[in-house]
C-alpha cells in the first residue's frame, strides 16, 4: 500500500509523541499483533517479517520459517509458541529501536 501526503505527515506527528522506549516497544508490539489478542504468534511474526522484506527474492519461504522458528524457541519463555510483550521486549533489546523510530530532516 502507500499512504497519501496527510496520512504520512498524521502518522510524522504522532511518531513525534513517542517519548520513551516502553512506548516505542508497545507501538511496535502493536504492530506486530495483527489480531489484536496481546500475543504474536509464529504466523503473525512470519507475517511481518515477509511484509518488512517485501518481495524480495533473496530469502526463500523456509529461510523465512526458520527465523520464525528460531526466534521463538529463543524469545518465547513460556513454550506457548506465542510472544507476550515482555518476551517481545526481550527480542526488541537486541535491536537499536530507537533509531527505527527517528528520522533526520535536511
Amino acid at each position: 500500500g502507500s499512504l497519501t501526503l496527510q496520512e504520512f505527515v498524521t502518522a510524522v506527528e504522532w511518531f513525534g509523541t513517542l517519548k520513551t522506549t516502553e512506548q516505542m516497544y508497545q507501538l511496535a508490539f502493536t504492530v506486530y499483533d495483527l489480531d489484536g489478542d496481546l500475543r504474536i504468534d509464529a504466523e503473525e511474526l512470519y507475517i511481518m517479517l515477509k511484509s518488512i522484506l517485501g518481495d524480495a527474492q533473496s530469502y526463500t519461504e523456509q529461510q523465512l520459517e526458520h527465523v520464525v522458528h528460531a526466534t521463538m524457541l529463543q524469545y518465547d519463555t513460556d513454550g506457548d509458541w506465542q510472544l507476550t510483550f515482555k518476551e517481545f521486549k526481550q527480542l526488541m533489546n537486541t535491536i537499536d529501536l530507537f533509531s527505527k523510530f527517528t528520522f533526520t530532516v535536511c
